[in-house]
């Protein structure tokens, strides 16, 4: 079955706005009804439909949901408030050596979803500082007092 595409959503929940029943729009869409709910969601209370249409007028966002597929998830909230902080102390560590350290249950794949859920996000590496002024003056002082020599700065005889 093909999934809904962005713009059949937007028209869906358009549709669902005018008030049009659920029926009407998949007869519309050429879908089935089931299909026709927006990301196949179950029929949902009156309080549930307020709550969706007060996120939707105020931030024009769907809350999302987890597809439950029926697993459990591997590793619990200690697990990943542990690694989690373990990446704070430590940023330039690879995931594998933060699965290693705080024991994770799962692959390091499965750490890097945990970390994105606790709004860790991986960026680029670190880069080295500039040098400080201090490094300036001293590299200058050096390279100046050698200015003029013929000789070699290494002891090394050639």
């Amino acid at each position: 079955m093909p999934q809904l595409t962005n713009v059949e959503r937007a028209v869906i929940i358009s549709k669902l706005e005018d008030n049009w029943s659920l029926r009407r729009i998949a007869a519309h869409m050429h879908r089935t009804e089931k299909r026709a709910r927006p990301n196949g969601l179950r029929k949902i209370s009156n309080e549930e439909e307020d709550q969706a249409k007060t996120i939707w007028q105020t931030e024009q966002r769907t809350e999302k949901r987890a597809r439950p597929n029926g697993l459990r998830k591997i590793s619990n909230e200690e697990e990943d408030q542990a690694l989690s902080q373990y990446v704070l102390e430590n940023p330039f560590t690879t995931s594998v050596n933060d699965c290693a350290e705080t024991h994770f249950p799962g692959c390091s794949k499965t750490a890097r979803r945990r970390l994105k859920v606790a709004g860790i996000h991986n960026h680029a590496p670190a880069r080295k500082p500039f040098l400080t002024e201090v490094n300036k003056q001293n590299r200058l002082n050096f390279a100046n007092e050698f200015i003029n020599r013929d000789e070699t700065i290494s002891n090394r005889s050639e």
